[in-house]
């Protein structure tokens, strides 16, 4: 912008249009509406005679256009990410229900079958009445390999109680406290030639069940190694 502050620079910019202008009109008779106008073609621009930093307008380039995107950063469409519904988790085999219809169901389901077990059913040592397969979870393994007093929350065992060389019942311990509390901290249960499960006896410290299991190492009469 020229003011009137820059008197150097103003000046040399009206001299500048002066010789750029397209064309100077000059009017005769005095500016009657018959009077002529003769037009007379501006002088050739001399490059030299420009002051400095100005551009004659006849050698201008114009500027060419730049399209210009109505798109923003935030308008950038982001990549597609594909989302599956694939229903709720199952549940993994070595979270072991400790409610009675949930338990028989799981074991109906065979979830206990990756364990570690003995390598043959064999008469139980215990009042079960039928010959037994025992599977032992990877924590009560692992504390039976360690000859530990005291087995952590989460060691199971599931015997499986059979009937002509078939499953037939289960019985099942699971420590579900750290302490074992008189047997109060394991959830037992035991099922048998029945497939109702309300037919199961269920719950912690059961009394037929501690007294018996008692014997054992922190109520695991199981021996390691595995048979």
């Amino acid at each position: 912008m020229v003011t009137m502050q820059d008197p150097k620079t103003f000046m040399r910019a009206k001299r500048t249009l002066a010789i750029a202008l397209p064309a100077i009109l000059i009017g005769c008779g005095g500016g009657d509406d018959d009077a002529m106008t003769t037009y007379v073609p501006p002088p050739e621009v001399d490059a030299a005679t420009v002051p400095d930093g100005m551009t004659p307008m006849d050698t201008m380039t114009p500027t060419p256009d730049v399209a210009v995107s109505d798109t923003t950063a935030s308008d950038a469409a982001a990549p597609d990410t594909a989302v599956t519904d694939t229903g709720p988790e199952p549940p993994r085999p070595e979270l072991i229900p400790t409610t009675r219809d949930a338990l028989y169901a799981w074991l109906k389901a065979g979830n206990y079958k990756s364990w570690s077990h003995e390598s043959a059913p064999h008469a139980s040592a215990g009042p079960h009445g039928a010959p037994v397969l025992v599977y032992v979870n990877d924590a009560l393994m692992d504390s039976l390999a360690a000859g530990s007093a005291q087995h952590p929350a989460g060691a199971a065992a599931v015997k499986e109680l059979l009937s002509g060389g078939a499953v037939d019942g289960w019985a099942v311990s699971v420590k579900v406290e750290p302490s074992s509390d008189g047997g109060m901290g394991w959830y037992w249960f035991e099922i048998y030639s029945s497939t109702n499960p309300a037919d199961a006896l269920a719950g912690r410290g059961l009394g037929g069940c501690t007294s018996c299991h008692v014997a054992g190492k922190d109520y695991v009469r199981t021996t390691y190694p595995l048979k």
